[in-house]
């Protein structure tokens, strides 16, 4: 009788099937000759009875000869009629022929049972969340994003409390500074929906995914996971140029620009600030001087991911020391690291000396005054400035002027080292030398210094004759 699933509707609500049962019998009956004994069952109540079901037994002292309708022995001396089903107000008949074989006083007790069907019916339902992301797939560093969030109950049930979370991605910056976003909705009946709107600001380039959670109260949930890849130009800059420079000699410096970011560097500023020790002289791909700033300018117009651009500047060192030369970028959406190139300017030691003779031309034995003269026209000191006179073959030295020792060996003349020579000083030295031999005589000086190792050689000739 019970079923898995709603009966009919009309076993719905209250159910009070009620039967009666009324036994009939002849008021008198001889030996020998059959009677009929009678039944009425009858549904007293207001709902159907199931499975009706009537028992009787045949009387002590009969016997039994037929029933209807046909029963069902049950035991010794009993039979059963099952019915079936019986509507309210319904009722049936039922009878059994008898034989009765003695005298006296004869009958039997008859039962009925019957079952009765009540039915229940309710809805389920199961409430289901779903999300939906709309916002741009890719925007570039700097810009914000407008993130529309749809949030429907797509189920059959309503969605109780529900509550919206979002981890705000790591590239983005929401206005409150928060990490962690949540949002109550409240209830949510089957099919609606609502929408909510975040804005983020994109802080740096990278590839990530805004996650959005839904939860209720009654255990639905939903995730939604939208990319979002955040483009921005990250350039890279490079000074490429000589580190040491000498004071007044031109100093050649490339700038090197890369975009190794992800997206296009836009009206693309560059400024080279220059030290104080260096001049500008000129700048390639339209460089422009600031002289107020003292700094060098170009306006590249765009800068694609992946390539590099090169321009060139030449700088006068002007004054000795240590520099640097800073490099920076301005531009939309760009970001870059500034980078400098350290220079050191020092001044360059520039030994020079001449040789001149008094007496050209002289009659042997006569003797004539070389007077060596030594010049740093550089702009730095020099070291250990060694100074050697050779005089001609057969030729003697006489006499030497000098402010430094020295050393005669035959006919070469070795100075002591002179421990400094400043820039712009200069040092004569005066060598005598008598001539004995006609002719062409040639008088060398060999020079060298702790700046300029290989000796600098120089000859200076005299015409010696012999007066006939």
């Amino acid at each position: 009788m019970a079923t898995p699933t709603p009966g009919s509707r009309q076993f719905d609500g209250s159910q009070n099937p009620s039967l009666e049962i009324h036994k009939r019998a002849p008021q008198e009956v001889q030996v020998g000759v059959s009677a009929t004994f009678t039944a009425v069952v009858r549904n007293v109540g207001n709902s159907t009875a199931f499975d009706v079901q009537v028992t009787d037994a045949i009387p002590k002292g009969c016997r039994f000869v037929r029933a209807f309708p046909e029963a069902q022995g049950v035991g010794n001396d009993g039979l059963a009629w099952n019915l079936g089903e019986l509507a309210a107000g319904q009722e049936a008949t039922i009878s059994m022929e008898l034989v009765p074989e003695t005298e006296g006083e004869i009958g039997s007790v008859a039962s009925v049972k019957f079952a009765a069907q009540a039915s229940v019916r309710t809805i389920s339902t199961q409430p289901r969340l779903s999300i939906k992301q709309t916002a741009v797939a890719e925007m570039l560093g700097g810009d914000s994003a407008t993130i529309i969030i749809d949030v429907t109950n797509t189920g059959t049930g309503v969605a109780r409390d529900v509550r919206l979370e979002e981890d705000v991605p790591s590239v983005f910056r929401h206005i409150t500074g928060a990490s962690a976003l949540q949002q109550d909705v409240g209830d949510l009946a089957p099919g609606e929906s609502l929408r909510f709107e975040i804005e983020l600001m994109a802080l740096t380039a990278g590839k990530v995914s805004n996650v959005v959670r839904a939860t209720s109260a009654n255990c639905a949930a939903a995730e939604s996971a939208y990319p979002i890849e955040v483009k921005a130009p990250k350039l890279q800059l490079q000074i490429v140029g000589p580190k040491l420079r000498h004071l007044e000699r031109p100093a050649p410096y490339e700038a090197v620009i890369e975009n190794i970011g992800t997206a296009t560097a836009k009206d693309l500023y560059i400024t080279a600030r220059l030290p104080r020790g260096m001049n500008f002289i000129s700048a390639s791909n339209e460089g422009t001087y600031l002289p107020d700033q003292h700094s060098v300018a170009w306006n590249l117009m765009e800068l694609s991911p992946g390539t590099k651009a090169k321009t060139e500047m030449v700088l006068l060192p002007v004054e000795e020391g240590r520099f640097s030369i800073a490099m920076s970028t301005d531009g939309d959406g760009v970001r870059a690291d500034p980078t400098e190139r350290e220079v050191i300017v020092e001044g360059q030691s520039e030994l020079t000396f001449e040789i001149d003779d008094d007496n050209d031309p002289i009659e042997v034995a006569g003797m004539t005054t070389y007077s060596i003269r030594i010049n740093n026209i550089g702009t730095r000191p020099d070291a250990q400035v060694r100074l050697v006179v050779e005089a001609p073959e057969g030729a003697v030295v006489e006499q030497v002027n000098s402010p430094m020792k020295y050393e005669v060996n035959g006919r070469q003349v070795v100075f002591a080292p002179i421990p400094s020579l400043a820039s712009k000083q200069q040092v004569v030295v005066k060598v005598g030398v008598k001539h004995s031999s006609e002719g062409t005589q040639v008088l060398r000086a060999s020079l060298q210094s702790q700046l300029r190792a290989v000796p600098v050689i120089k000859d200076e000739s005299t015409q010696v004759y012999r007066d006939q």
